[in-house]
């Protein structure tokens, strides 16, 4: 594991934000934890701390239709210092946007002893399209500024529509 500049612990395969040292005003870096690595005889190891991250990058590709959140899809492959770690981010595969079901039941274990219980597991479809959850708070200075604009109701079409409504609930 590594520790971000916020405190939080990252492990492998947790999806982070990360700001790259040579394009300090650039948005941060979305990526998936590859590998951290440490450096033979380096400082980094002396303090049992990491010396690099390698990162699946992704992009923002657009907005989800149903979940209203920027999607983001692979880019490509970065290595960077482990102090450019600013915190972990929410992700979550788009499952709405791509028809994900309940594909079959697998048994549930309690105690390490297999249960008459089952349980759904969900069949991914494109599993390397995903969301990026800005609705989460912590840590929101950074992850905000990926955040997808709320289109700006019409008022008089909102007043009107709202009334309507109401009068059709009263019939």
């Amino acid at each position: 594991s590594v520790v971000a500049l916020n405190g939080e612990v990252c492990r492998v395969s947790d999806f982070v934000l990360a700001q790259d040292a040579h394009t300090p005003q650039a948005l941060p870096i979305i990526g998936c934890l590859a590998e951290i690595l440490q450096i033979c005889h380096s400082p980094a190891q002396r303090r049992n701390h990491a010396s690099s991250l390698l990162l699946e990058t992704f992009q923002v590709i657009g907005c989800s239709d149903v979940y209203l959140l920027p999607q983001i899809q692979p880019f490509g492959w970065t290595v960077l210092p482990a102090a450019a770690l600013l915190c972990g981010v929410n992700v979550q595969h788009n499952c709405a946007g791509n028809g994900c079901t309940g594909t079959s039941a697998i048994p549930v274990y309690e105690e390490r002893e297999r249960t008459t219980k089952t349980q759904q597991q969900i069949g991914h479809q494109n599993p390397s399209d995903f969301i990026l959850n800005t609705a989460q708070m912590h840590d929101a200075m950074h992850v905000q500024q990926f955040r997808v604009q709320a289109e700006q109701l019409d008022r008089d079409w909102a007043i009107h529509t709202g009334a309507a409504a109401e009068l059709d609930a009263q019939k």
